[in-house]
């Protein structure tokens, strides 16, 4: 039986399966788009400024993103596990803890907004080696507090299953929001990195306005109607007890997923993270699938998880690793084939990136063939098994980003890239079937696989 026709079969026999799909589909095409006006957004600074300008920009987002993880205080992710297990009917419940995290992110992001501009001049020079970074990093200061917001907003519109609206905000907003800003802004500044940064902030401001309006519109408010202070404390305790832990994998995840870039940004020029960055961003497509389905996979992996339905979850992990890997094979090999063209549009600075961006494609790959690991430990009683194996990878990257990347340039940092991801992989590939008796490879052209989910 084909693979086409064993998924039809799947789709007419499976609820889980059919819910899955639909719900992806819906991600998939805005987040087809929302990779599209990424790389428009890259591709129209890079044109305009150069590599440089676009190596000083992506620096000062990452700033701008720590400090929004630290800002958030770890209960975007939190609000995710909680409102998808609470169930959207509940608007009550899910008010009550939505206000609280609300509350929290506004006043813990400004005190970081505050201090990480107050830090900007150290950042830049003791971190970075690159003082010219420091009015770069204090711009990127003020978007802390927005991106807390919208990532807090975005959260809770995924664990409500509004995916078509989360992923609007995910995937496709900031980008298109910071182009259309920086339109005008080409003709009202004349530094090129203060104008792209500039203009994306003031996009994020808008989008954060926007998001809160569309979370009003869901039936969540911060306004306390329920009434009962107790029932409020208990849900507010349970919120942190949730979040803090979370807090901390939110850094470790986004220092396994950054380090690569920031150690290049620290040991070679801006120009180089300007290359290596669009490089990922190219390697990124190979995800499109994989993420789409995990959007999906995220809240429902909570949601049967809390029945105790063990064959049940593991029939869905199976099912959505084995679409994603055949959809996700031929980006791979169309990635590889053509990577001297999808390099070459952003201008010949970054033809330099073509091994880089052919490693950091196959172990993207990888990451897909393993399945939502990282969904699985988050959303299920793993999220310490989660922190510790993250914390040991961002250990060996860091060990490895200081060993390759002064030898080899942005490809030891793709290498450190690739071999971190297959660490991470394989030991919670490990952890969780140990735990949880469940296998989350598929392996094609296995007659066994591809009858597990009949």
């Amino acid at each position: 039986m084909s693979f086409f026709k064993k998924i039809q079969q799947d789709i007419s026999g499976n609820k889980d399966h059919l819910e899955l799909l639909e719900g992806a589909a819906n991600s998939f095409f805005l987040k087809i788009a929302g990779i599209i006006v990424s790389l428009l957004f890259a591709f129209v600074v890079a044109r305009l400024f150069g590599a440089d300008t676009w190596g000083v920009f992506f620096l000062a987002f990452t700033y701008m993103t720590f400090g929004a993880i630290l800002g958030s205080l770890g209960l975007d992710f939190s609000i995710l596990k909680l409102s998808a297990g609470i169930g959207e009917n509940d608007k009550a419940s899910i008010t009550v803890v939505y206000r609280s995290a609300f509350i929290f992110t506004i006043a813990v992001s400004a005190i970081v907004s505050v201090l990480f501009f107050v830090k900007s001049a150290w950042a830049a020079s003791v971190l970075f080696g690159l003082p010219e970074m420091t009015l770069p990093f204090q711009l990127a200061s003020l978007g802390i507090m927005p991106i807390a917001i919208i990532n807090l907003n975005t959260n809770t519109l995924q664990g409500l299953k509004k995916i078509t609206v989360f992923a609007f905000f995910r995937y496709i907003s900031m980008n298109l929001i910071g182009l259309l800003f920086l339109i005008p802004l080409v003709y009202l500044m004349s530094d090129a990195s203060q104008i792209v940064i500039t203009a994306f902030i003031f996009g994020l401001y808008f989008i954060a306005v926007v998001s809160q309006i569309t979370i009003y519109r869901t039936g969540i408010s911060i306004r306390n109607n329920n009434g009962n202070e107790n029932n409020e404390k208990k849900k507010t305790r349970l919120l942190f007890k949730i979040a803090l832990p979370l807090l901390f994998a939110g850094i470790l995840l986004f220092s396994k997923n950054w380090i690569d870039s920031i150690m290049v940004g620290i040991f070679l020029t801006e120009s180089d993270v300007g290359v290596y960055t669009i490089a990922l961003k190219i390697a990124g497509l190979i995800n499109i699938f994989f993420v789409s389905i995990g959007n999906i996979m995220a809240p429902k992996i909570s949601e049967i998880y809390e029945k105790a339905d063990k064959n049940r979850l593991e029939d869905l992990i199976k099912y959505s690793v084995k679409v994603s890997i055949w959809l996700t094979l031929p980006l791979l090999i169309i990635i590889i084939l053509f990577s001297d063209i999808f390099l070459s549009l952003f201008g010949s600075d970054f033809s330099d990136g073509k091994n880089a961006l052919i490693i950091l494609a196959i172990g993207f790959f990888l990451n897909v063939t393993a399945g939502p690991v990282g969904h699985i430990l988050n959303m299920t009683e793993s999220q310490f098994a989660y922190q510790n194996i993250t914390f040991a990878v961002v250990i060996v990257g860091i060990g490895l980003n200081f060993v390759l990347i002064p030898r080899y340039g942005i490809e030891g940092a793709a290498i450190s890239n690739f071999l971190c991801l297959f660490i991470w992989n394989l030991v919670s590939i490990i952890h969780i079937k140990n735990k949880y008796h469940i296998n989350t490879l598929y392996i094609p052209f296995s007659s066994k696989r591809l009858n597990s989910s009949s």
